[in-house]
């Protein structure tokens, strides 16, 4: 499928969802606040309609003109897009409540307690449930990245490799959101863990290669004894992956493009593309295509943006597995529904001798808020494991 017309496809379902949700929120509002001139539909009605249309609009701004203003736009746009989930959700939850009430007869002596409706009442916790949610969302986002610390135990570890600390960054998504301060932040904080092995697990980039290219240079401060090594994700595929693996070399990330390295100690790093690139006609191989029987004799690393074909990799000889994507499902509950498509949606699994790890990732899709799936980066610990011995592993946030 071209690449434009996936994007076509998105843009259509986004603007059904938006389009009918908004739809519905604008009702609720005739309800509870009677609109009855047409002047006053209007007044609410096209502010509503401009909302619904902001996040497509501002993606189009910023594409075709990337200045402060056009950023400031597109952050106000994704934060709508959260609010206007929470705000939906609990809108949802309020007309349940209010039929309820009135189901069983409540809603006279509620009346007489609060003075006021209950819809009414109701109405006012929800947008009051929705703004908490979302400033605690921003918050939650920008201020607090937490250090998940895993021990791995790898069969026939050799001495030299024993301790291995390596870092593991997924999702960063830099653009309009994601710029080159809190990138910087980023590169700090990797650097402090003194990490041996720095690895990205793909979406670095947002939607646009270029702006990516406008504040990659923080990228370049990463220090690693081993190097710094990526995949791509689906958004590399989603801007553009030639111009967005360039701009990455240039600032000193090798990406794996379906290729291993040898590091010291024998350890084995693969990695393998994305599989969104064979839905847009690139050339994806399977795993047995990159991974050959040397995994199974050597201490072997995957790096792959999706957490899926774990069991293959773990038949193929892959000791861990590093994934990412999912978020988590970044704001509550969407990691209810997030978990249906990705069962292994976030920590540590096992398969035999073999691990994987899927971290919920450092940055944010859509809106910059987190809600219950705070930002991480992922301290990975290899140890010794005898042949025969119990295969014992830590976890801890």
């Amino acid at each position: 499928m071209p690449r434009w017309l996936m994007l076509g496809v998105f843009f259509a379902l986004g603007a059904l969802v938006l389009g009918s949700t908004h739809t519905y929120l604008y009702r609720r509002l005739k309800r509870l606040i009677p609109l009855v001139t047409r002047r006053q539909r209007l007044a609410a009605a096209v502010p509503l309609a401009f909302m619904a249309c902001s996040y497509p609009l501002s993606r189009l701004w910023l594409h075709a003109h990337y200045d402060a203003v056009s950023c400031c736009f597109f952050w106000l746009a994704c934060l709508w897009l959260g609010a206007f989930f929470y705000l939906f959700l609990f809108a949802l939850l309020s007309h349940l409540l209010a039929f309820l009430v009135r189901r069983f007869g409540l809603e006279r002596p509620l009346e007489k307690v609060l003075r006021l409706s209950a819809e009414r009442c109701l109405a006012i916790l929800a947008v009051a449930g929705a703004a908490c949610l979302t400033v605690y969302g921003i918050c939650e986002a920008r201020c607090k990245v937490e250090v998940t610390r895993v021990a791995i135990p790898v069969e026939g570890l050799p001495p030299e490799l024993e301790a291995l600390r390596i870092v593991q960054v997924t999702d960063v998504h830099v653009g309009a959101i994601i710029a080159a301060d809190r990138l910087t932040g980023i590169v700090e904080r990797v650097n402090a863990l003194e990490p041996d092995l720095v690895v990205f697990t793909g979406d670095l980039v947002d939607q646009d290669a270029e702006r990516f290219n406008a504040v990659k240079q923080p990228l370049s401060g990463l220090s690693s004894r081993l190097g710094v090594f990526g995949v791509t994700g689906n958004h590399e595929y989603f801007s553009d992956v030639d111009k967005a693996v360039a701009h990455a070399t240039q600032a000193g990330i090798r990406f794996l493009r379906n290729e291993k390295v040898t590091l010291e100690g024998g350890l084995l790093l693969y990695g393998i593309d994305d599989p969104t690139g064979r839905r847009l006609g690139f050339e994806v191989p399977d795993f047995d295509a990159v991974i050959g029987p040397e995994a199974r004799r050597a201490p072997a690393v995957l790096l792959y943006h999706q957490p899926k074909g774990f069991e293959e990799a773990a038949g193929l000889g892959i000791d861990l597995m590093l994934s990412g994507h999912t978020h988590r499902g970044q704001i509550w509950p969407i990691s209810y529904l997030s978990s249906i498509f990705y069962p292994r949606q976030y920590g540590l699994y096992r398969c035999g001798r073999s691990h994987l790890f899927v971290s919920r990732g450092i940055g944010t899709w859509g809106p910059p808020m987190r809600v219950g799936s705070p930002p991480e980066i992922a301290l990975i610990t290899l140890h010794r494991l005898r042949a025969g011995a119990g295969s014992g592993m830590a976890f801890a946030p």
